[in-house]
Formats: structure tokens, sequence, C-alpha cells
């Protein structure tokens, strides 16, 4: 009769906690609802899809793929992720669609593999779906600009995951050597995609040397020999240009960035101690060793990269997931009795995963007050961009976009990358030389430039002139905009032509 008690007891605690686990998801949902719908249409998310989209592009027309380092474009990213977009693409007609279709699915497989990351470490199946759903509502709220956008980040994400199940699995059971080179090869996959997604191979291979040596020496002769022969086979296809491309990259360090995206921590903080009082409790669970040393390395390679120019939130993705992970041990020692919340609260699973998502559900509320605004925003523009890359299609003559998927829709070649090149100006790579004999000649027949959105700060009645994105040197831009006028206006940003072709003001939009 006891056991039969027991049992109606966790039978109600489990279907308590299902409760907030649906809601977590349901709060996901409507939060990734608009991106989710903004897939087939043509209107850009941010800078990186149509740079993606081009790539791609090049991947499948035979294209230069890492151009020389000197040159008006770049290509900092390994090669896989192009080839995969670019080969579905061939399937959906726009590598822009593709690339989100392929984000929005690698999101959904990263959620996968934290439940069945989160199983290994002891949660029950609630628990590890609580996991699951917590990641995915924080994703949505610290990162909507990359929920169901052409972007290779998920992608990498999903095939490291993918890559550490299978390993940490086998190592569980002591596995075959078949086993720990399945998941070397998924976790090269991740690396060919983004190759500074290194803290959970780290993270493995700190657990594993520490757990079980000869698993460890599997593990690294596995890793080292598919290393080689991937680094040799990129290598052989594109020699210096790839070494120059993707880890010469210049990119100037921003301090005002950094510290304009320490806001991040806020929402950390919460789970930063959950997840810390989650792994002091269980010091003898090997399993919370890994999650530890996956939160420190982490930690360490993320936050720095925030200090850089054109870097986003998303480098926290790993930190994010050995947080949640953290955040369920957190839950499983207080139902082992472990840690003990006041006021009896620890009887209640319901209550537990309530406080742990807590944090959570107050920040969905400020994300959708400022995202909604945008997104209603990209819709009410969606046929002026529409109509923009059919007007650019038919132009005669080169086309320079900073808001790439415009040109990539239009069928424009790609000319220039302004970010890239603007990096490579500001640390004094090239100088702006060439490019200013083609704006001195009107070698683009239009140039679009995305414009920084004014602060308005002061009285109602205030004008604020219009400037473009940073991307470029101050007289770099201010030589461009003395030979381009505006000839069309679509929200924040311009479209600008030779000043001796302008439309008269009548025509401007």
């Amino acid at each position: 009769m006891r056991a039969n008690l027991s049992d109606k007891k966790m039978v109600g605690r489990s279907a308590a906690g299902w409760v907030v686990v649906f809601l977590v998801f349901a709060i996901f949902l409507a939060l990734a609802a608009l991106p989710v719908y903004l897939i087939p249409f043509h209107v850009s998310r941010n800078y990186n899809e149509g740079w993606n989209a081009y790539h791609a592009l090049a991947a499948m027309s035979g294209g230069i793929l890492y151009p020389p380092s000197d040159s008006f474009i770049s290509n900092n990213y390994p090669p896989l992720s192009f080839y995969l977009v670019g080969a579905f693409g061939q399937i959906t007609g726009d590598y822009v669609v593709a690339g989100r279709l392929i984000s929005l699915t690698s999101l959904l497989i990263v959620a996968c593999n934290i439940f069945l990351l989160c199983r290994w470490i002891g949660a029950d199946r609630m628990l590890a779906s609580f996991g699951s759903a917590l990641f995915l509502l924080a994703f949505c709220e610290l990162s909507p600009d990359y929920v169901a956008t052409d972007d290779p980040q998920l992608l990498g994400h999903a095939f490291i995951t993918a890559g550490a199940v299978v390993f940490l699995n086998a190592a569980r059971r002591h596995g075959t050597n078949a086993r720990v080179v399945v998941s070397v090869l998924l976790i090269c996959a991740g690396g060919l995609v983004k190759h500074n997604l290194v803290a959970l191979p780290l993270a493995l291979g700190t657990w594993v040397a520490i757990h079980d040596r000869r698993q460890f020496v599997r593990f690294l002769l596995a890793g080292l020999v598919v290393g080689v022969l991937a680094l040799g086979a990129l290598y052989a296809l594109w020699g210096q240009a790839i070494v120059d491309g993707v880890l010469r990259y210049p990119r100037l360090l921003s301090w005002s960035t950094g510290v304009e995206l320490s806001w991040v921590l806020r929402l950390f903080l919460p789970y930063i101690a959950f997840c810390s009082a989650g792994c002091v409790a269980l010091p003898q669970q090997r399993e919370i060793h890994f999650v530890i040393a996956y939160a420190i390395w982490s930690a360490l390679f993320g936050f720095p990269l925030l200090f850089g120019t054109g870097v986003n939130v998303n480098v926290l993705d790993d930190f994010t997931i050995a947080l949640i992970i953290g955040t369920v041990a957190f839950a499983m020692a207080v139902e082992k009795g472990v840690i003990r919340l006041p006021f009896g609260l620890s009887h209640s699973r319901f209550v537990v995963v309530v406080m742990l998502a807590m944090p959570l559900f107050a920040k969905a509320a400020l994300v959708t007050k400022r995202l909604v605004p945008e997104y209603e925003s990209l819709l009410r523009n969606a046929k002026d961009w529409s109509a923009l890359a059919d007007d650019l299609s038919r132009t005669d003559g080169p086309v320079a976009c900073d808001l790439l998927a415009i040109c990539y829709w239009a069928g424009k070649s790609w000319e220039i990358d302004f970010f890239s090149y603007g990096q490579k100006l500001f640390v004094g790579i090239v100088t702006d030389k060439a490019f200013r004999e083609r704006i001195g000649n009107s070698y683009f027949a239009y140039i679009f430039l995305q414009g920084t959105r004014p602060s308005n700060r002061g009285l109602p009645n205030e004008v604020t002139a219009w400037t473009p994105k940073p991307y470029l040197p101050i007289e770099t831009t201010a030589w461009l905009l003395s030979y381009y006028a505006p000839v069309r206006i679509i929200g924040d940003d311009r479209l600008l032509a030779p000043s001796s072709v302008q439309k008269p003001d009548s025509d401007y939009k």
C-alpha cells in the first residue's frame, strides 16, 4: 500500500511539472511564431542572411569561396554550411529560405540533444524536457535575431551536441572505437561549420581525461586523425586563402560593444546561481563534473568574444546550454533532498520548476514588447523590399548592398562586403583608394545602405539626421555620400544613386 501511495505521489508531482514544461514550450512557440512565419518572405532579418546566401551560391556555382585578403569580399567561416545550405537551396530555389529552414531545424535538434544530455546526467523525462524547453525559451530571448535566420551557428551546435551525446553514452558503456569515431566525425562536422565552437569538445576531453584514461586516448587519437585529414583537405582545396580568411580575419576589439552586450549577465545571473548550487550539491556524481567543465570552458571562450566588433550574444550559446543542464542538476539535487529550499518548497516539483523558469517568464514580456514592433515593421515593408529587389534586378550595372539579401534576391553579383571591408580599412590591411575610385567614377548604379536608428532624445519635434551604419570609416562614408544621394527610403534605410542621375524629390518614397 505504501508503495502504491508513493507511486501516486510521484505521478502527481510529475504531472504538475509537465504543466510548467508545456507552458515554457508554449511561450517559446509564441516568441518563435513570427520569425517562422517570415521564413518565405523576402525581408532580411540581419546582415548575415545575404552574406551566407552569397557564399552558398559561390559553393554551388564554382565561384570563389575564399577571396584574396585584399579583396572587397571576405569569408571567415569554414565551408561545410555553404555546401549543405547550397544543396538544400537547390531544392527550395532560394538559399536564404534554405538557410532559415536548416537553422530552425538545427535549433530543434539542439533542444533534443539537451534532453538527451539531461537524461545522461540522471534527470527523468520531465526534467529533461524541462531543460529542452528552458533552452528554447532562453535562446528566443537572448538571440531572437537568430531564430529561423540564415546563419550556420545552430547547425554547428547541432552537429557538436549530437557528437557529445554519442560520445558520452559510449563512454558510460565503455563503447567501441566505432562509436568514438562517429562522435568525433560529428564534432568535426560542427567545426567545419563554425570553427570557434570548441567549448563542448574541450569539456568532453576534460571529463573523459579525468574519469576514463583509455577512452580519452581513443578520443584524442580519433580527433587527431580526423582533424588532420579535415585540415589537410581544406588546405588542398583552398590553400592559404582559407587560412587567411578563417584564422586571420581582421576584427576590431570594441569595449563599447562588450559593455553594451553585458546586459545579458542580468538574465544569466539566476541560472549561474542555480547551476553552481546544483554542481556543488552533487560533487560525487561524475556526470556533474562534465557540466562543470562545460560551463567553465564555454565562459572562457564565450565572454571575451563579446568585445569583438560585429559579434552578438550568440557566442554564449554554449554557456547557455551548460547553465541549462546545470539548472536541471539543481532540480535533481532539490528532489534528492541535498538542497533544501525554505518554506517546504522542495516538496513540490511544480513550485521548483516554476521558480527555475521564472526569470525567463519575466524576460518574455520585455522581449515581446521589443520584438513585435520590429516584426510588424518587417511585414509592413515587405512589399517595398520585394519591389526594391525587382527594380534592382532590372538595373543595368553593378549594385552594392550592405543589406546583402536585397542584392541577392535581385540576382545581382556580390560587389562588396561592407562590414568585412570596413574591418580591413580600420585595421589597415587595405586602403580605400580602390573603393573611392569606384565611387568617384559612379561605378555603382545604386548603393543600398542601412541606417542607424536615431535616438530622437530631447524635444518631441527634434529632427535627427540620417546616418548609415558605421561599417566604413567616417571619412570613407563621407566620400561616398558626397557622390551618392537617396532616391528611395524604406524605414531607416536608403537606396542611393550617383548625384548626377538622381530622381527628383517628387519621386522619393
